[in-house]
């Protein structure tokens, strides 16, 4: 009887103390849900906070090229610039393979070969300095 009264005790600590751990661990995986939660607010108020800089360096290159009075070819060019500025992770890196054929196309409606030639334009641009917030 008192080896059973034993092994019923251990048993009932044995069971309390994973009650325990399990409690624990729900209340750690309730914390990294939380932070989880925080990180992904914080990354996308930045994304958002990203755009509406991109929007007004979007805007105020169209002004610029307002009172410049470019043509439009000159300005599809530097739109194009301003998308390989924006895909390239720095200055450094930008390239032409940037900016697929078929994104140029698409948001300019252009045919295979203009969107090359303003890609091609569009980097001879920046080589030369061509930087929208200057």
């Amino acid at each position: 009887m008192r080896n059973e009264n034993a092994r019923i005790a251990l048993e009932a600590e044995r069971r309390e103390q994973q009650a325990e751990r399990i409690a624990t661990d729900r209340a750690a995986a309730t914390v990294k849900a939380a932070q989880d939660e925080k990180n992904a607010a914080l990354i996308a108020l930045e994304a958002a906070r990203l755009r509406e800089e991109a929007a007004r360096v979007e805007a105020a290159a169209v002004e610029a090229e307002d009172v410049a009075r470019l043509s439009p070819r000159e300005r599809n060019e530097r739109r194009v610039a301003r998308m390989l500025l924006e895909a390239a992770e720095s200055e450094a890196g930008i390239t032409l393979e940037a900016v697929p054929l078929a994104d140029i196309q698409s948001e300019l409606g252009f045919g295979r070969t203009t969107a090359s030639e303003m890609r091609a334009a569009a980097l001879t641009l920046l080589q030369d300095g061509y930087r929208p917030t200057a």
